[in-house]
């Protein structure tokens, strides 16, 4: 199988890629990137791309499936607008793109309370993004709504370090219809992922999956 991946350089898109990696049945990853990555694997194309220009993208988007893992932080982003454009019209556009390269499945990671008609910029524009990759019609398309992440980031966010730090404590209370709040792993929710690429039973449809389930 052939895949193409996004965000690779991120907490769950590196977790997803070292994955990928390792999966016997991935016989090629195309990995779009702003700059050159080294991989050391003869599965990888890295592509470096422009992810405003399509002709960037029509070329290097192939395979069966497409892994969007891209995302920002109001940290790195505070300009809404520009957080637009990278949480939601990357996503989309690379939805539109891959339904007209012939994917047949699209997997978006969002995030919990994503709702685009929420007061809350980031859980709006991450609604708008899901709305928009749905829009595209492709035949699956596996939307991941993780609460909080945890995992060891390229970048300091102290803030996040903190919440990680005491998700444990929260996590006592994420049961029931609580526990779609629960923090996930990086890795863990890598595993859902690839897991759900390769599941023969899952339904030609659109599916909205938190990842601690």
């Amino acid at each position: 199988m052939e895949i193409t991946l996004v965000g690779a350089t991120g907490l769950v898109g590196s977790a997803v890629l070292t994955q990928l990696l390792a999966e016997e049945k991935i016989k090629k990853i195309n990995v779009l990137t702003r700059e050159k990555i080294d991989i050391p694997s003869p599965k990888v194309m890295n592509y470096v791309v422009d992810f405003e220009k399509e002709e960037d993208l029509k070329n290097s988007i192939h395979g069966a499936a497409i892994i969007c893992c891209i995302g920002t932080t109001k940290a790195k982003t505070p300009d809404v607008k520009e957080y637009e454009k990278i949480d939601r019209d990357i996503p989309i556009r690379l939805a539109k793109i891959s339904k007209r390269n012939g994917i047949q499945h699209y997997h978006l990671i969002s995030a919990i309370g994503a709702n685009k008609l929420s007061a809350i910029n980031y859980n709006r524009i991450k609604g708008e993004a899901e709305e928009g990759v749905l829009a595209a019609g492709i035949p699956t398309t596996l939307i991941y709504r993780p609460g909080m992440l945890i995992g060891k980031r390229n970048e300091s966010r102290p803030g996040e370090f903190i919440a990680q730090k005491l998700s444990f404590l929260f996590d006592l209370f994420m049961i029931g219809s609580m526990q779609k709040y629960h923090s996930v792993k990086a890795e863990y929710l890598a595993d859902k992922i690839i897991k759900k690429n390769f599941d023969p039973n899952k339904n030609e449809d659109v599916i909205f999956f938190y990842p601690f389930n």
